[in-house]
């Protein structure tokens, strides 16, 4: 058992001082392979890296990730090679890859899509450089609860025929934290459930189920195409 083309997170965790010492401050010498094949560097997408801070937001498309024994990965850096980042990383099953890392006031679209499907988003204009701020995984922003959200448009990609999942890291769960909206329901997570509701009602929860791992959801068809908070 096991998952094909998965997506690996790697951050600062655990590299040592040496990596610091001798990385490019930009990370573009920064690539990864497996020790069977070392020649083929697997793609990858650095969102962020900061040396002086020692942080880093690194994926990797990890070609099988078994679910019964560990995967070894060797991550290089420190020489004369030029990586660019793959919008491969993430496979067609992903239409939309947030990281939330840009500033919402710049010039729309102020957030990137990595996926191949090229939804970028459109911050509301309420938005202001204050709203970005440190996340759980590199930067994240800070949304008021009131009007603050990402319109990721009406793309043919984001019209599903079938089930779908929307993941997300969010903030206090203690709170209902917005996850994903359409034009009649927000999704919202709340003390490891998610809950639907009606947009118009919003005390009128519809649906809820448990969480694992991350915040997700699985829907409908149709839905969503609205992040926010």
């Amino acid at each position: 058992q096991g998952f094909s083309d998965f997506p690996l997170l790697i951050t600062e965790a655990n590299l040592l001082d040496d990596f610091w010492q001798n990385c490019q401050w930009n990370g573009e010498d920064i690539y990864v392979v497996l020790p069977g094949n070392p020649s083929l560097k697997l793609e990858r997408e650095l969102v962020s890296i900061d040396v002086g801070k020692r942080e880093m937001e690194l994926w990797v498309k990890i070609p099988w990730l078994s679910g019964t024994s560990d995967t070894i990965l060797r991550l290089y850096y420190g020489g004369s090679d030029y990586e660019l980042n793959d919008v491969n990383t993430w496979d067609d099953n992903f239409v939309l890859i947030y990281h939330l890392s840009e500033d919402p006031s710049v010039g729309p679209p102020q957030i990137t899509d990595s996926s191949g499907a090229e939804n970028h988003g459109y911050a509301d204009i309420t938005m202001t450089s204050d709203d970005l701020s440190a996340g759980k995984i590199g930067n994240a922003l800070n949304m008021d609860g009131l009007d603050d959200s990402i319109d990721c448009g009406t793309d043919n990609s984001l019209n599903f025929s079938s089930m779908f999942a929307v993941e997300s890291v969010s903030g206090d769960i203690n709170s209902h934290q917005g996850v994903a909206a359409d034009s009649n329901y927000l999704y919202t997570i709340h003390t490891n459930r998610i809950y639907k509701r009606n947009k118009t009602s919003p005390y009128d929860i519809i649906m809820t189920s448990e969480l694992s791992l991350l915040s997700g959801i699985a829907g409908e068809p149709n839905a969503p195409n609205h992040f926010g908070d």
